[in-house]
């Protein structure tokens, strides 16, 4: 987070890859699950104050195969929330599908 915040303002566009990796990566750590919900709050809020143009990358994965373990459906659900809080406080959302964009958010978006 101090990195991002650290580039904002100093160049016109940045871009995270990603946040499913983040995500494994405090879990591995051993954060527990509202550390983690913290962090992508304040990462929604660096996002929503942000001069610099940020691009974010993420992975959809509640619409696969359903994890057999704990861990697995920990880590489902959580970067679920994590992706939902940060798509909250974007201004534009894409999802791809086989290289196709599809806008759930913002400009081309259907309600």
């Amino acid at each position: 987070m101090s990195r991002l915040r650290g580039l904002d303002g100093t160049c016109d566009g940045i871009i995270v890859d990603c946040l499913t990796l983040w995500v494994s990566n405090l879990l591995l750590r051993g954060d527990r699950d509202d550390t983690i919900l913290e962090n992508a709050d304040a990462l929604a809020g660096a996002i929503r104050g942000g001069r610099s143009s940020i691009t974010l990358v993420s992975n959809e994965v509640g619409e696969g195969v359903h994890p057999e373990t704990a861990a697995g459906l920990r880590f489902r659900d959580l970067l679920g929330h994590v992706n939902q809080r940060v798509a909250a406080a974007c201004e534009t959302v894409v999802l791809m599908v086989a290289g196709i964009p599809l806008a759930v958010k913002g400009p081309g978006a259907r309600a």
